[in-house]
């Protein structure tokens, strides 16, 4: 598993919604930070939360919340999933950028399209996939995408991870079934 190999020391997650994610994350041992823009998910989520020391929600733009992360050394998993057509526009693009500035950190970004591979879901916003092709700036680092097949996978949605750490590439085996798609 990602985090298991991994061994992040804060887990950054977007897009909140009612926790889901954010309790899968909680029982690591990481610290977990999870932003919600909507004000009643992230009072549903902290209400879920109240007795969980490692999670905090907080209500905000996690475009503007991450620029309060400063620590660049520090080995953060950022799972970005603040994508939904509830709100005007996606802060997928200005998370990214923020996200690639950390050297020791792992990006996963749920509901991508991978490549090659049409049975994975992805998201779009007004006709703007969530794609390699959407997000250039993606093409400086190794991606990895899902490498089995899609009915393996509960809602069989895409991602891609980003790593900027170079911890994957020596990693990758058949217990993580990824396959790059770009190197540098």
């Amino acid at each position: 598993m990602l985090i298991d190999l991994f061994s992040p020391e804060e887990i950054f997650e977007t897009g909140t919604l009612v926790g889901n994610t954010t309790e899968f994350f909680g029982n690591f041992k990481s610290k977990v930070t999870s932003v919600e823009i909507s004000e009643l998910y992230a009072l549903v989520s902290k209400i879920r939360f109240l007795d969980k020391k490692n999670i905090e929600i907080v209500l905000g733009d996690s475009a503007e919340v991450l620029k309060k992360i400063t620590s660049k050394k520090k080995k953060i998993l950022f799972y970005l999933d603040a994508h939904s057509h509830s709100h005007k526009s996606i802060p997928l693009n200005d998370e990214i950028n923020h996200c690639l500035k950390f050297t020791n950190s792992i990006i996963l970004i749920d509901d991508f399209k991978v490549p090659n591979k049409p049975e994975f879901g992805f998201d779009s916003y007004e006709d703007i996939d969530l794609s390699i092709e959407s997000y250039p700036v993606l093409n400086n680092y190794d991606l990895y995408f899902p490498n089995y097949d899609a009915s393996q996978d509960i809602g069989q949605r895409g991602y891609v991870v980003v790593d900027t750490s170079g911890k994957l590439k020596k990693n990758i085996d058949e217990r993580f079934p990824l396959s790059i798609y770009r190197s540098n």
